[in-house]
């Protein structure tokens, strides 16, 4: 090779070396800050609510799947009982817990601008979908749960009755002004779900979740039921005891009525007392009351019903 060729070979050398080597480093530092940021990025703590994600883990610890919010408050939904503008008598939570996890596979999500917003839409965590464009303007399970997985939601103003298991199931079609179970369901911490208290076109019934109505419509509001008996609620706020049928067991208006085992705590303006549903006659003293008194009944180990007046047992019953 020529001297003159051996010049120009080491000129191209030193301008592709020129050229390179800055790239080759530019390469290198991209490369560490890329490898930086996915160890920023790595949920080590495992926390739910990491770099704009939710994130979600089985009981093992394992990781099922992630959720990326789009919005200010991005969260696991909660339950919002709106019983107490009825007369049933509900289950009240001792405190505000969020809706569940499902099966490893469902969540209902809250993801808004809106703080005190109870809308909540289904995300289904191991397809990664989100039913958005079917949300719910509220969701409830009374905070303690209803049996086989299913939820009372709230659509378009109207109720429902949802399942979820092996897929998304309307136990109850969204057609109900009001869903309710009273805590007289209660079993084994969580509520029964063979039955329903509902409103529909202002009427109260009792109905099953294939919907077969176990009871006429009512115009009074449903308290609570046993299998044959109804506690209802007047506009006047008195208390009335109803077979299935809505006729009347006792004509009286009562101040308050509840079921202790399978009878009928009683409260009128001055009495009260406990009544036999099934031998249809009062089994036990009738106690002049004021309208201040405290009365608390309960079952005691022995099988009798005890009558507590402002906190001193005034009578036990053996049933």
């Amino acid at each position: 090779m020529s001297q003159k060729l051996q010049k120009i070979s080491l000129i191209v050398i030193i301008v592709l070396l020129f050229l390179f080597l800055p790239l080759t480093g530019y390469s290198f530092y991209l490369n560490s800050q890329s490898n930086q940021v996915t160890k920023e990025k790595e949920n080590v703590d495992k926390e739910f609510l990491f770099d704009g994600k939710l994130w979600f883990y089985n009981e093992k610890n394992e990781l099922l799947g992630t959720y990326t919010c789009e919005h200010t408050y991005c969260d696991y939904g909660s339950s919002y009982e709106n019983d107490s503008s009825y007369a049933i008598d509900s289950y009240v939570p001792e405190e505000q817990l969020y809706l569940p996890m499902v099966n490893d596979r469902y969540v209902f999500l809250k993801d808004t601008e809106e703080k005190d917003s109870h809308e909540v839409f289904l995300f289904d965590i191991k397809n990664n979908l989100s039913f958005k464009t079917n949300s719910y303007a509220s969701v409830k399970n009374y905070q303690i749960g209803l049996k086989n997985n299913l939820f009372i939601v709230e659509s378009k103003e109207h109720f429902g009755v949802l399942e979820l298991n092996d897929l998304p199931v309307l136990k109850l079609s969204s057609t109900y002004d009001f869903i309710g179970i009273p805590k007289s369901q209660l079993e084994d911490d969580a509520l029964l779900t063979d039955y329903f208290i509902t409103l529909k076109n202002n009427e109260w019934m009792i109905i099953e979740q294939n919907e077969a109505k176990l009871t006429s419509g009512i115009e009074e509001e449903i308290v609570t039921f046993t299998g044959e008996h109804i506690i209802t609620q007047d506009v006047n706020k008195n208390y009335h005891i109803k077979d299935y049928q809505n006729t009347n067991v006792l004509t009286e208006d009562f101040v308050n009525l509840h079921f202790v085992d399978r009878y009928l705590a009683c409260t009128t303006k001055d009495e009260f007392y406990i009544y036999d549903l099934t031998r249809k006659e009062i089994i036990s003293k009738i106690h002049t009351i004021e309208t201040s008194d405290v009365i608390k009944t309960e079952v005691n180990e022995k099988n009798e019903i005890v009558i507590h007046i402002n906190d001193v047992i005034t009578e036990k019953i053996v049933i």
